[in-house]
């Protein structure tokens, strides 16, 4: 899911290529990456937490 996401964003980046705005669209999208990654990181981590107090 997250590669065809990428690749998703890739084509959209392609269609509209203004340099500024390309440039703050790639800002938005990492950081909506780094926030959706970090969702499941903090899911995993929490059960590694209760796993371990257990």
């Amino acid at each position: 899911m997250p590669s065809r996401d990428h690749h998703v964003l890739m084509a959209r980046k392609l269609e509209r290529w203004s340099v500024p705005q390309t440039l703050r669209n790639w800002e938005i999208e990492r950081e909506l990456a780094a926030r959706r990654e970090a969702r499941p990181r903090r899911l995993h981590l929490l059960r590694w937490m209760a796993a371990r107090w257990r």
